[in-house]
């Protein structure tokens, strides 16, 4: 067993707003066991920040504007000295052995990030994430939301991370770049995954790093503008030519489904902006695809076998997919799967309700 002097981790918080449990989150992160820890918070405009205690292992970094989630992590991970960095949101509570198991898994060969098992605070043997499915289309959502703890399984890879809290060594986030700043948030984690999975590592969940996430699923209009803006970079830019031109029809379908799901819920606008984003920006988005595409290691057959075949996100997020779609998207999928890399076949999220 590693001693403490030799699991150097650097802890990143982004603190943003009213962040109430921001303080209750830096303690638990300041009781961690078995690593030598610095704590590097964010401060994107947070109210709660001369509530944190004074600890020498604090480190606060005020970039003058709100970078957004994924600004503020490369910021973060940017200042620290840590063998391994761990990103954890600012309403998340870490065990105290959590920081030591996502260390001692990140620091395997071929690893490339690790997150932990995520629980409710409020329900504490409820799971919030398993990690994140990841389906064909780049939707994601939280992995085995709701369900008991006891079903969380064993050490495994797995398609996504959960961005409430997962770790990396340093010089493999520096490698990928950590996260694009243009992201600003969400689906952010989509893209360093299969960043990960395309450059060589594995992406892996750990259950012995637990914590537990005062999670409330906002509604926020800017969260759909930039949930479906990020989506559709990350369509144009992750997957391979061949295989996005065969899914090509079913990215149609499920973008004219998404895009009646936004004039149903009263989000169409922010729908059309990310579309707007997409044409304004396309040639700095061709250009990001170039350079993913140009570094990759590995093709697209390391993540396919781990993608989802179905949309199937807990009825908490709001986006229930007829079981009809859902049967022809996993089909189609399949023949995708059988043409395009012949002997592979979906793991994960086959359920069609």
């Amino acid at each position: 067993m590693l001693n403490n002097s030799t699991r150097r981790v650097t802890a990143v918080v982004v603190a943003f707003g009213t962040d109430e449990y921001l303080p209750r989150a830096i303690n638990a992160l300041l009781l961690s066991t078995g690593v030598e820890l610095e704590v590097i918070v964010v401060d994107n405009g947070s109210h709660t920040i001369s509530q944190l205690p004074s600890d020498s292992r604090i480190t606060i970094l005020n970039p003058g504007h709100n970078t957004g989630f994924a600004g503020g992590c490369n910021l973060g991970a940017s200042c620290g000295i840590g063998e391994v960095l761990v990103f954890v949101n600012s309403d998340a509570l870490v065990h105290p052995t959590a920081l030591t198991h996502l260390y001692d898994r990140a620091i395997l060969p071929q690893v490339g990030l690790v997150c932990g098992l995520v629980l409710l605070a409020d329900q504490l043997d409820i799971i919030n994430s398993c990690g994140n499915p990841i389906h064909f289309s780049l939707l994601s959502w939280a992995g085995q939301y709701g369900e008991p703890k006891v079903n969380s399984g064993d050490a495994a890879p797995i398609a996504g991370i959960s961005g409430a809290l997962f770790g990396a060594r340093r010089h493999i986030w520096e490698e990928l770049g950590g996260f694009d700043d243009t992201y600003f948030a969400y689906n952010e984690d989509v893209d360093l995954s299969l960043r990960t999975w395309i450059a060589g590592y594995s992406v892996w969940f750990d259950p012995s790093a637990i914590a537990h996430h005062y999670y409330e699923f906002a509604r926020h209009p800017t969260k759909f503008y930039l949930l479906e803006r990020n989506r559709l970079v990350n369509l144009l830019t992750l997957y391979e030519s061949s295989t996005l031109l065969l899914l090509l029809p079913a990215l149609i379908l499920i973008e004219v489904g998404i895009t009646f799901e936004a004039i149903r819920s009263g989000w169409i606008q922010h729908k059309i902006q990310g579309w707007a984003y997409i044409i304004n920006n396309l040639r700095v988005i061709l250009h990001r695809r170039r350079i993913i595409q140009r570094n990759r290691r590995l093709g697209d057959r390391i993540f396919a076998q781990m993608m989802a075949s179905t949309i199937s996100p807990p009825d908490k997020f709001g986006l229930h997919v007829p079981p009809l779609l859902n049967h022809l998207l996993r089909d189609y999928w399949l023949t995708v799967l059988r043409i395009r890399f012949r002997d592979l076949n979906p793991t994960s999220n086959e359920r069609v309700d």
